[in-house]
C-alpha cells in the first residue's frame, strides 16, 4: 500500500537497501500520508547514530544523514488532520534527539569554515527544523522551545562565519512565524533570551549586510509586542528619527518601510562607520538578463547594496513570472566577492555605469 512505502523502505534487509529504497521513495514523493510508527523513528535514529560516529562525518555519511532528514521533512509535509499520529508520535519518541544530534554536528562543521558538505547538512537540518515547526502548533512549540534559543545564539555570535549566522536567522524567522502569543511569551521568559534579543537589536548597526539587517528587524517584530519595541528601540536607536522610523514599520509594507529605516541607518553622510553602502539604480542586469525592480509604489528606486562585512552585493527584485501565483515574495540576488574579477566605472555627472565581471 502507498501509505506504507516509507515503512517498507526502513524495514529493508540491510542499511544499503534501506538507503536505496529511501532514495526511490523520495524520488517518487507519494502524496498519500505515510504511516508513522515508533519502530520507524527508532530505525531512523539508529541509522543517524551510525553516520554520526565519525567527527566530522564523511561525505557519504552526510549524504545518508540528508536522506534521513528528507524523509522526516516528507512526513512533516503531510497535513496534520490527514494522519492520526504521524510526526507528533516521532517527536514524542526520539525525533528531537536525532535532529539535535545532527544539528550540533552540522553546526560544528560550519562554525568557522564554509565546508561544502558540512554546509549542505547544516542547511538540510535547518530546513527540517522549519518544516517540523510548520506541521502543527504543538510541533512549533517544541521547535521554539528546543531550537529558538540556540538559533538566536548563533545569530548574535561573532565566532560563527556570516553564512552560518544568516541561515540561522532565516530559520529563526520561519520557526517564529505565526507563533502563538503564549509560545512567544514563554520563550522570552527563559533566562537569557531577553538579553539576547536586546543584543540582536543592537546588531542592526554592525551587521554589515542589508539582508541580515532586514532579517534582524523581522525577528524583533516577531518576538516583541509594540510596548516592548517602543521601550527597547530607544537603546537600539539613539537617534530620535531612527527610533520613530523603526516604530513606523508596518507588516503590510514591511520591505519598503525597512528600506526607509536602513537607508538612514547606513547613510555614510551621517554614519562614517557604516558597513553597508546602498546605491539607487535605474536598471540592473545580470549578463543579458534584465532584473525587474520590486513592483511597489513606495519602492521608487532599484536599490543595490554593497555589504562590506559579508563581502557580497545584494539586491531585491521581482521573481520571474513562471507561475500563476497572485502574490510572490521578492527574490534576493547575491553576488559574492569571489565571483567578481573586475570592476569598471563609466559615466558622466548625471549617469554612472558600474560593470562587474
Amino acid at each position: 500500500m502507498q501509505n506504507q512505502m516509507l515503512q517498507k523502505a526502513l524495514a529493508a534487509e540491510d542499511d544499503i537497501a534501506v538507503y536505496n529504497q529511501l532514495k526511490q521513495f523520495l524520488e517518487e514523493k507519494p502524496e498519500i500520508p505515510q504511516i508513522c510508527t515508533r519502530t520507524m523513528i527508532d530505525q531512523l535514529s539508529i541509522l543517524a547514530r551510525k553516520s554520526l560516529q565519525c567527527s566530522p562525518p564523511s561525505a557519504p555519511d552526510i549524504e545518508r544523514l540528508m536522506l534521513l532528514l528528507q524523509a522526516v521533512m516528507h512526513v512533516a509535509g503531510d497535513e496534520e488532520d490527514q494522519c492520526s499520529e504521524g510526526l507528533m508520535l516521532w517527536l514524542q519518541h526520539g525525533l528531537i534527539d536525532m535532529v539535535s544530534d545532527i544539528f550540533i554536528t552540522a553546526l560544528h562543521c560550519v562554525r568557522k569554515s564554509n565546508d561544502e558538505n558540512g554546509r549542505k547538512l547544516y542547511v538540510e537540518v535547518l530546513d527540517t527544523i522549519g518544516a517540523i515547526s510548520d506541521f502543527s502548533v504543538k510541533a512549533k512549540e517544541k521547535m521554539v522551545e528546543i531550537y529558538g534559543g540556540q538559533l538566536l545564539q548563533v545569530v548574535i555570535a561573532p565566532s560563527f562565519i556570516f553564512v552560518t549566522r544568516l541561515e540561522a536567522l532565516k530559520t529563526l524567522n520561519v520557526v517564529m512565524e505565526k507563533c502563538p502569543v503564549q509560545i512567544r511569551e514563554k520563550f522570552k521568559g527563559v533566562p537569557g533570551h531577553m538579553e539576547n534579543i536586546q543584543k540582536l537589536g543592537r546588531l542592526i548597526h554592525e551587521a554589515g549586510d542589508y539582508e541580515f539587517q532586514v532579517g534582524i528587524i523581522e525577528t524583533l517584530f516577531r518576538l516583541t509586542h509594540k510596548p516592548q519595541r517602543e521601550s527597547f528601540s530607544k537603546s537600539w536607536f539613539q537617534n530620535e528619527k531612527l527610533h520613530k522610523s523603526f516604530l513606523a514599520i508596518k507588516d503590510t509594507e514591511f520591505e519598503t518601510d525597512c528600506r526607509i529605516l536602513l537607508n538612514s541607518v547606513n547613510d555614510p553622510t551621517t554614519n562614517q562607520c557604516t558597513s553597508v553602502i546602498s546605491l539607487p539604480c535605474q536598471t540592473v542586469s545580470l549578463g543579458k538578463l534584465p532584473l525587474r525592480k520590486p513592483e511597489d509604489a513606495k519602492y521608487s528606486d532599484f536599490w543595490v547594496d554593497f555589504n562590506t562585512v559579508s563581502h557580497r552585493i545584494t539586491l531585491f527584485c521581482e521573481p520571474d513570472q513562471t507561475d500563476d501565483e497572485e502574490e510572490s515574495l521578492w527574490e534576493t540576488v547575491a553576488i559574492w566577492d569571489d565571483n567578481i574579477q573586475s570592476l569598471s566605472i563609466k559615466g558622466t555627472l548625471c549617469f554612472i555605469q558600474y560593470l562587474l565581471s
